[in-house]
């Protein structure tokens, strides 16, 4: 029995990462303009969180590794720890 059903057509976020990105980018920007993030450090790792789902989605979807090693950078440097998760990853 089907439970749902899922919508695939060329106008999905998903297949326009340039406009997931931004789009992602501006919801984040805005909720820590209307300070709605607790601390400093979960504001640090919601973005470290998004731009790894941005790092994944450009080097595998969006056949851009350069964008994709990009956001894994900025992903580091906004929350370190993230490394860790990173490595385990990759091992």
């Amino acid at each position: 029995k089907v439970l749902f059903y899922y919508r695939i057509h060329g106008n999905n976020m998903h297949s326009n990462i340039s406009v997931m990105e931004k789009d992602h980018i501006l919801v984040f920007k805005k909720a820590e303009k209307l300070n709605l993030y607790p601390s400093f450090w979960f504001k640090q790792k919601c973005f470290s969180e998004l731009y790894l789902k941005l790092a994944g989605s450009w080097w595998k979807n969006g056949n851009n590794k350069i964008r994709g090693l990009y956001f894994i950078i900025k992903s580091i440097i906004n929350y370190p720890p993230t490394i860790l998760k990173i490595v385990n990853k990759i091992a």
